[in-house]
């Protein structure tokens, strides 16, 4: 059969499919029939005893009225070569009988109306008045088939004069290629397809599949692979090898159930998101955002419902998520987006980036998502306060005692959805007024094996950690006091050895160094000086005695406490150390001897400092005599000698004085000598004396 370009002929025909699940007590994998109804083509040619009518395709006039132009012919070739293509209702269907418009437009049909008037061919418009039934025998009835048509038979079946009675010569119409969907199986990916076409041709489907047409005219085959959605599957009819006389598309939608859903919040903010909705039974809904699945939960085998809640992105804002289904693998067009508010992100407004502070209470203020929680630390993760903020998307929070030096402090919001966000401020950039000292243990000092404590001073609130110097790993730690005073223990028992552990105040480092022994009874002997012995000799004082080995001695004053020496023992316990000033005034000292919890008070006497004693006598000048009165004695001696006036009768003393630094001396007789005559006198300086004689007149 030719190609014909008539209207319809290549229309595409479209079915969908019912989807499985949404309506349970009426779903169906087999959808309802559609097939599209049995249609003829060829030249229409009347028939009658005495000669051929061809229908043409344009109006005329005949017998007085207008009617469709007829081709008048004693042959029935020459009628046919005449006539025009038409396209009518298969034998016993009803429908319109049409042509092409030969001045192109819409295509033309012949109508009729009621009052028996014959109207010419008019653009088809698929009224009542275009309907027609075709019989069996070629003869045109009303559509219900009760009746033949006036007009027709009159025109068109009676003839002009003299042909007689007309019929249509049915053997010049053919079968009008077509294609439909009858069923369609989703799960499976299958439909049904039925067509009609010439009888014996064959018909091929998307170059891939041929089916031999029966005698009746019609074909059907049931094609498998097919996708989710619009399939568009290509038919061709041929006759004959090479000699396309048809061609038509069918579209077979496997369509699934739409996809709704909403996201929601829980009044609990830890909480995730949680989205719901209603999918294609039995399918598998993955939750995509951008290029990222998030999550694949099953929609419910029966409604098709599903429910599934989502991690937080934790960032502020709406975020929008798209919504797919997988149906045995493969993923249907068709999606749907949700969005979900988180609301706003944490935000620090002051104290200002940067900012300056003197040390104390600080109000730090933000904004963040109504109703969301905040935690507030410092870069140590310390919390030093929480906040809920309010509905008007305000949050307060007031530190007590924030310190004048460089710090982060981070605010945390954990928003609805279970949502975290964060917002840092920094304070006090490169201020780095740490302290740090380090009381005990005493640097290169010695301690008891065992729990060590180090103890200290620092900025106030300060966090002092002890580490390793050699891995970095933390050895113990703690907050210093109001007043920067601190105490901490090494975590671990420390056997005997020699230790560095580095105590840490932020910026600021101390390595300290000691010496841990195992614990010992503590010993002490003194041997020298002698307790109430010997005096010892004025100068440097030496104390000796042994004691418990590696002990450390201590001489101290015992009014005072004041150190005076220190000195450790050694291997065999025996140990030495001066009194760190000289002892040159002859008294009776009395020094403490210390080691540990053992004490002993030594008292001893210093001597006599020696001294070389020197003595002159320069007046009364020998042999001179002197005014009777007072007498003045001088000389000279060793500096700060004693100088004693004696009777060398009575060893009384007559007068006495002390040599001045230079040595020397003056000194009055204590009486006066009024008697003429002469006088000895003994003076006297330590052990060395001299008898000086001089006159009175």
């Amino acid at each position: 059969m030719r190609k014909i370009g008539f209207a319809g002929l290549t229309a595409a025909v479209a079915f969908s499919g019912i989807g499985f699940g949404m309506t349970p007590s009426f779903a169906d994998d087999a959808a309802s029939t559609s097939s599209t109804p049995q249609r003829l083509t060829g030249k229409l040619v009347a028939v009658a005893a005495s000669g051929y009518a061809g229908l043409l395709n344009t109006n005329a006039s005949a017998a007085g009225f207008t009617a469709t132009a007829l081709h008048l012919s004693p042959t029935k070739a020459d009628a046919l070569t005449a006539a025009a293509v038409y396209e009518t209702p298969a034998i016993g269907e009803v429908g319109d009988i049409r042509t092409q418009n030969p001045a192109g437009g819409p295509d033309l049909c012949i109508s009729w109306v009621a009052n028996g008037a014959m109207q010419p061919l008019v653009p088809c418009d698929g009224s009542a008045a275009q309907q027609v039934r075709l019989t069996a025998n070629g003869t045109l009835a009303t559509p219900d088939g009760t009746s033949s048509m006036r007009q027709y038979y009159n025109i068109l079946l009676q003839g002009p004069t003299g042909l007689g009675p007309m019929r249509f010569d049915l053997d010049q119409l053919k079968a009008v290629f077509s294609a439909s969907v009858q069923s369609v199986d989703l799960h499976a990916r299958t439909a049904d397809l039925t067509g009609h076409a010439v009888p014996g041709s064959t018909v091929i489907l998307n170059d891939s599949t041929e089916i031999t047409v029966g005698e009746d005219g019609t074909w059907s085959y049931t094609i498998t692979g097919l996708k989710l959605g619009k399939n568009t599957i290509k038919v061709e009819q041929y006759e004959g090898e090479n000699n396309k006389t048809g061609d038509t598309t069918v579209d077979v939608e496997l369509n699934v159930a739409p996809i709704t859903a909403t996201a929601a919040f829980l009044p609990d903010v830890t909480k995730n998101l949680t989205i719901s909705g209603v999918a294609q039974a039995g399918a598998n809904i993955e939750i995509w955002q951008g290029t990222k699945m998030l999550k694949v939960t099953p929609a419910a085998a029966i409604t098709g419902a599903f429910s599934t809640d989502l991690t937080a992105p934790n960032a502020g804002g709406k975020q929008t998520y798209t919504i797919k289904q997988v149906i045995d693998g493969e993923t249907a067009a068709t999606t749907f987006d949700v969005t979900a508010d988180f609301g706003a992100a944490a935000l620090i407004e002051t104290p200002l980036p940067d900012a300056e502070h003197n040390g104390g209470a600080l109000r730090f203020q933000g904004r963040g998502v109504g109703g969301g929680q905040i935690s507030l630390k410092n870069q140590a993760g310390t919390e030093i306060g929480t906040a809920t903020v309010l509905a008007n998307g305000i949050w307060t929070i007031d530190a007590a005692n924030i310190p004048a030096t460089d710090g982060i402090y981070t605010a945390t919001q954990t928003g609805k959805g279970n949502n975290v966000t964060t917002a840092s401020v920094h304070l006090n950039p490169g201020v780095t007024n740490e302290k740090l000292d380090v009381a005990t243990p005493a640097r290169n000092g010695r301690v008891n094996a065992g729990t060590i404590t180090f103890t200290g001073t620092s900025n106030p609130n300060a966090k002092i950690e002890l580490r390793s110097i050699a891995t970095g790993d933390p050895l113990g730690t703690t907050t210093a006091d109001s007043k920067g005073d601190w105490s901490v223990d090494v975590n671990k028992n420390l056997g005997a050895g020699t230790y560095t552990i580095r105590v840490v105040n932020g910026s600021l480092t101390e390595d300290r160094s000691f010496t841990a022994v195992n614990p010992v009874v503590d010993q002490l002997d003194v041997k020298t000086p002698a307790a109430g012995g010997t005096p010892v000799a004025p100068g440097t004082v030496t104390f000796t005695g042994t004691a418990n080995a590696g002990a450390k001695i201590e001489l101290k004053s015992v009014a005072t406490g004041d150190p005076l020496g220190t000195t450790t023992a050694n291997a065999a316990g025996n140990w030495s150390v001066d009194v760190n000033k000289q002892l040159t005034t002859e008294q009776v000292y009395t020094i403490r001897v210390v080691n540990g919890t053992k004490q002993v008070d030594r008292t001893f006497t210093v001597k006599k400092p020696s001294v070389t004693e020197e003595l002159t006598v320069t007046g009364p000048a020998t042999g001179t005599p002197v005014a009777p009165g007072t007498v003045t004695f001088t000389g000279t001696a060793n500096a700060g000698a004693k100088i004693e006036l004696k009777s060398i009768v009575t060893n009384m003393s007559l007068g006495t004085t002390t040599a001045d630094g230079n040595g020397d001396w003056s000194v009055d007789v204590n009486k006066r000598l009024d008697v003429a005559m002469t006088y000895t006198i003994r003076v006297v300086n330590g052990g060395t004396h001299i008898d000086h004689t001089f006159q009175v007149r």
